[in-house]
């Protein structure tokens, strides 16, 4: 280990990733090739939808989820579609195996078609085909339909030259009247340098571009932009794609209603399918895709090379996707640009062979790192230094690294050539474990450590780069800053460490602002063994620097980063990019590996038992999938796993966390009681707005422009609409006439399963109690106006009768929970109490995630949620004056969600808050146990729906069971073995081991390990116990 080097590592999230391939041999079909085809019709696993034709996987992603039956476009039964939600949140359907984009880049022509519906017109993107070589977003086929300008944009081979990669047209100029809120067929098609639009089966939009399709495509994003961005608000259908180029008459039967795989003269592929080979410095990956009925035979691949036979170093088949790897030989690599050619051919099981002709370039920039650099650091200290001189002279706030350097060499100095001292602050902390020691001699940098990672920001309460709590990340205080005279100008700073490397090509990146140099080389700080490896050398806002180095063999480099901000604003991020797109920070091990794990290495233990699982690697990502685990689990009950595994190398981890929403209802037969509301009428007055015993209280706006207002005739009973006298309270309601108000109740999360049965039919029937703050008004007014920041309580509280539960020990409550929370500042709770009403006791607190907060450890922050203060939640109770309903007043309550709640606010609330948002995902049959409930003959329920213009919540079959909870498996030791002065203690059921020299006054120490196996040198003296603590 060199000694001028600090002795700091860094663990990465990192991963080979195949960089950009040019152009692929061209041929025309003489006729096009459907190759894939997603109808979204099947629902049975609402986390990943199959193509019809290869099955290739598409990932459900951040909240996009399949309608209900009779969703899709045909609206027939059996036909479902993608439902992106209202808004573009990251919803994405995401497609990592991507052959047929490539298949279609071999021939320049491609057809994508899909039936669209839209909540709104907004800036969206329909479909993103990421291609490394293409510019402006990876854009290598992608269409917004529209944007916000109502513009739909065809872009292929980047953005957004209108000669090589880019059609557009206002799509009111075709047709004035074209509603994007109803379904329609929009297909898109090039065909060479020609380039088409359809819209509904009539030509919308056609041009010439005459960049031919990348040959690199790593990904499909339906519904979304490269990295989910832009997510489509609102649902596709049927979405295919075609190698060759449909014609007018296919197109204008797609939007008759004809499938795309029964289209008349289109070939169905069944024959397999060779995708784009994506080239490394260090060699190639090809996928090939199969379908079901015709497997290819591995055995008969031929790969040639640059007119050369080679043998592929891998060969996996995940499904019906076969990945082939191909590594060169021992310290080879291609060079920076080059360009190669690669003849495929494979046999299927029918006995036909297929050919093709790929051609891949390797990318023009990247940096050599060689064996001869590895060292060999202090591994206990994982993290960086952080050496840092500021001082706002005007002489050192230009922006130049070499300005940078100057500064961390003493070197600084003013108009007068005189050298500057050091401003910064060693007592300010910031990300750093400690203040650092004063600056020795005054113009010397100060030295910090850092163990977490580089996401540094001069003010962290405003945001900057690409890793914010948005991602789940919080930007953190850059140390030492603001200097002692309170500015932030003319900063510099050296970052030094370590970082273990995969062999293999890596893309890094930088997010700075101002500038930024980083370097490898065997030691980076000495400019003489300095090698550049990505820099940014001016001023600029927050922005990325990327860049590629090729590792040539796995261990751990050297690393340098300097960065230096002139004025304004500053901040700084370090990390990788993984070959899905995702961003990285280095050394955020939480988020994935340094070495590939081993993937037989893994083991699972839930509860202290251990659980069978499926692998399944895709890349660098390994899933570890336990499948439905048998016997009840409530998703309110608590869990704690306990997952261990090892990487290539020598690390190793124990990981242990608990957590919640594990779900599997398993119910018995009938209830020990319950409500239905079926024994009583639909509500005629609030006298009959609930069942006899229950007491409803409400802190409501009454509407001016309600029937029920005095001017209109005073008071009248109307269900059908929201804004009159039924709806300030809960109120018993049939559910087809709630329906007509809010048809959502009904559309439940139709993969939630009881007793093994999908829930579609039995959801809720008859009548629910229904409490609704939608079409009521948004805020208070005087005269007709509204105030701007007095918003109009809608609160309906629900009290229901005792319920005897003398006789049950183990309650389990149930009841069909058809919520709907809008982001406009909603709560809807359920609380219980065993003495009539006297105390309560929290069951369920639902919250839209814009609502949420966290704490460090990624648990609910329950005080901050229930405490915190917003200003478009309203006020209560709300004084109207009699006459007009003009507003007078509101409060002192109100603005805080905990202040409609019966249950003490504390910490120890977090386990009871869910996330509950506007989807039918949320529209469920909740399950909670109530353990204070036991053998009680007195226990009532509180639901309380806190809105201000939310949504609504029906409550239907409230039943409650007596069902015994899941008795966890104790830990206990197995095995103890002896052998070559080593002891090796083995132990099932969890737990962690822990050992005592004696017994009889026994001092537990823990060994820190979890996973069921350890082993030890025998002591050499005395003695040596071992227990298993969970």
């Amino acid at each position: 280990m060199n000694a001028n080097l600090p002795a700091k590592l860094a663990r990465m999230i990192l991963s080979v990733s195949f960089l950009y391939l040019a152009s692929l041999s061209q041929t025309h079909a003489a006729s096009p090739t459907l190759v894939a085809y997603w109808d979204f019709n099947s629902a049975s696993d609402p986390a990943k939808t199959l193509d019809k034709i290869y099955a290739f996987e598409g990932q459900v992603q951040n909240g996009a989820a399949f309608t209900a039956d009779q969703g899709g476009h045909t609206g027939l039964a059996g036909d479902r579609a993608m439902d992106f939600g209202p808004d573009s949140n990251l919803q994405v359907v995401r497609v990592s195996h991507v052959p047929f984009l490539g298949a279609a880049a071999a021939q320049d022509q491609i057809t994508i078609a899909f039936w669209q519906k839209l909540t709104q017109i907004a800036n969206v993107s329909a479909f993103w085909g990421v291609s490394p070589s293409s510019n402006n977003g990876e854009r290598g086929i992608q269409a917004h339909t529209p944007w916000g300008d109502n513009n739909i944009y065809f872009d292929t081979a980047g953005c957004c030259d209108a000669g090589t990669q880019r059609i557009n047209k206002d799509v009111s100029a075709f047709d004035p009247t074209f509603d994007f809120t109803q379904w329609h067929q929009l297909t898109f098609v090039k065909n060479g340098s020609v380039k088409q639009v359809w819209l509904d089966g009539r030509l919308f939009l056609q041009g010439t571009n005459t960049a031919p399709l990348p040959s690199d495509f790593t990904r499909l994003m339906i519904g979304a932009g490269e990295n989910a961005d832009n997510s489509l608000q609102g649902m596709e259908d049927d979405f295919a794609v075609f190698v060759g180029a449909l014609d007018g008459a296919s197109i204008g039967l797609l939007a008759g209603g004809t499938a795309p795989d029964k289209l008349p003269g289109i070939t169905v592929s069944t024959g397999p399918l060779i995708g784009a080979a994506i080239g490394s410095p260090f060699g190639f990956a090809l996928d090939i895709g199969e379908t079901a009925a015709n497997p290819i035979l591995p055995s008969t691949l031929s790969l040639t090379l640059d007119g050369s036979a080679v043998t592929a170093s891998s060969v996996t088949k995940v499904g019906q996707i076969t990945t082939v790897l191909y590594n060169l030989p021992a310290n080879g690599y291609f060079p920076p640009g080059s360009a190669h050619t690669l003849n495929v051919s494979v046999q299927d099981t029918q006995g036909t062979v297929t050919p093709a002709s790929r051609m891949f370039t390797i990318v023009a920039a990247y940096t050599l790192i060689p064996p001869s650099w590895k060292v060999t650091p202090d591994t206990s200290k994982p993290g960086f230094v952080w050496n840092y001189f500021a001082n706002r002279d005007p002489a050192n706030t230009g922006n130049s690294n070499a300005r940078a350097e100057a500064d961390l060499a003493g070197q600084a100095v003013d108009s007068t050539g005189a050298l500057l001292p050091n401003l910064g602050d060693p007592n300010v902390v910031g990300a750093a474990l400690a203040a650092a020691a004063p600056a020795n001699p005054v113009n010397a940098p100060l030295h910090f450590e850092i163990s977490g990672v580089i996401n540094l920001n001069k003010n962290p309460s405003v945001e900057r780069g690409d890793f914010t709590t948005v991602n789940g990340h919080t930007d953190e205080q850059e140390p030492g800053v603001p200097s002692t005279d309170a500015t932030t100008d003319g900063q510099a700073a050296e970052i030094l460490t370590y970082l273990t490397l995969p062999a293999g090509t890596i893309q890094m990146g930088v997010n700075s602002d101002d500038g930024f140099s980083t370097a490898s080389g065997p030691n980076p700080r000495n400019v003489f063994e300095r090698v550049g490896l990505g820099a940014f050398d001016a001023g600029r806002g927050a922005a990325d620097t990327l860049f590629f180095i090729a590792v040539q063999e796995a261990g751990t480099y050297p690393f340098r980063t300097i960065w230096e901000n002139g004025g304004g604003d500053s901040n700084i991020e370090l990390f990788t990019v993984k070959p899905d797109g995702t961003k990285v920070l280095v050394n955020d091990v939480a988020n994935g590996g340094i070495n590939p794990v081993n993937d037989n290495s893994v083991t699972l233990q839930i509860d202290g038992k251990s659980m069978p699982f499926t692998k399944t690697r895709q890349q660098n990502l390994l899933t570890v999938d336990t499948g439905v685990l048998g016997g009840l689990h409530l998703s309110g009950e608590s869990h704690t796993a306990v997952l261990t595994f090892q990487d290539t190398g020598t690390y190793s981890r124990t990981q242990q966390w608990t957590f919640y929403n594990l779900e599997n209802l398993i119910l018995p037969a009938s209830p020990v009681t319950g409500e239905n509301f079926d024994s009583y009428p639909e509500a005629t007055d609030p006298t009959t707005a609930a069942p006899p015993g229950w007491t409803l209280t409400n802190y409501s706006w009454l509407e001016t422009g309600a029937s029920g207002f005095g001017a209109n005739g005073g008071a009248v009973w109307d269900l059908t609409a929201q804004a009159n006298d039924p709806f300030l309270n809960w109120c018993m309601i049939d559910t087809n006439t709630a329906a007509t108000l809010e048809s959502e109740i009904l559309d439940n999360y139709q993969a939630q399963t009881i007793n093994g049965i999908p829930l579609t039919n039995g959801w809720m029937s008859g009548n629910c109690l229904f409490a609704a703050s939608d079409s009521r008004a948004r805020r208070c007014s005087v005269g007709g106006t509204d105030l701007p920041n007095d918003y109009a309580p809608q609160i309906q509280i629900a009290v229901s009768a005792p319920f005897n539960l003398a006789t049950v020990t183990n309650p389990v409550l149930t009841f069909s929970s058809g919520v709907r929370i809008s982001g406009n500042g909603e709560e809807d709770a359920l609380e219980y109490s065993v003495d009539n009403g006297a105390n309560w006791l929290p069951a369920i607190f639902m919250f839209n995630a814009n609502r949420l907060f966290y704490q460090s450890d990624g648990s609910y922050d329950a005080v901050k949620i229930l405490t915190n203060v917003w200003p478009d939640v309203a006020k209560f109770p709300v004084v109207q004056d009699p006459t007009t309903r003009d507003f007078i007043s509101a409060g002192p309550r109100g603005q805080k969600f905990g202040d409609v709640l019966a249950t003490p606010i504390s910490a120890a609330l977090a386990p009871f808050i869910a996330n509950r948002n506007d989807t039918a995902l949320s529209r469920k049959v909740e399950a909670i146990r109530l353990p204070a409930a036991s053998k009680k003959s007195q226990v009532r329920l509180r639901f309380t729906h806190y809105g201000s213009c939310g949504w609504e919540w029906a409550v239907d079959n409230i039943a409650f069971y007596d069902i015994a909870p899941t008795v966890a498996a104790q830990p206990r030791i197995s095995s103890i073995a002896i052998s070559n002065g080593q002891v090796t203690v083995q132990w099932i059921n969890g737990g962690t081991l822990e050992s005592s020299p004696g017994l009889s006054n026994p001092v537990w120490t823990s060994t820190l390990n979890s996973s069921g196996s350890f082993t030890e040198s025998l002591p050499t003296t005395g003695n040596k116990f071992y227990r298993v603590k969970q």
